[in-house]
């Protein structure tokens, strides 16, 4: 908690707090994060990238043809309830 408070103290003061996220982000270990994080983000979006185009044109045409269907059999049992 005390560590807490007085590493907020430091991070924000205008003088102190720049220059300590400048030091910290040259750090080994905080690169070392950074690099493994990007390597995530970016195989990831790779992997969606490479997944979206080839399921898409199918998965669209069959919601169209479901909801065209399912909206004509709602339309029909609309209309028998209407001559009840």
């Amino acid at each position: 908690m005390v560590l807490h408070r007085l590493l907020q103290i430091l991070f924000r003061h205008p003088q102190v707090g720049p220059q300590l996220i400048q030091r910290l982000s040259e750090t080994r270990p905080i690169r070392a994060a950074a690099r493994l994080v990007a390597y995530g983000y970016l195989r990831g979006r790779h992997a969606i990238e490479q997944q979206v185009p080839t399921q898409r044109p199918i998965n669209v045409d069959r919601f169209k043809r479901t909801l065209y269907e399912e909206l004509r059999k709602g339309l029909k049992d609309l209309e028998k309830n209407r001559k009840k």
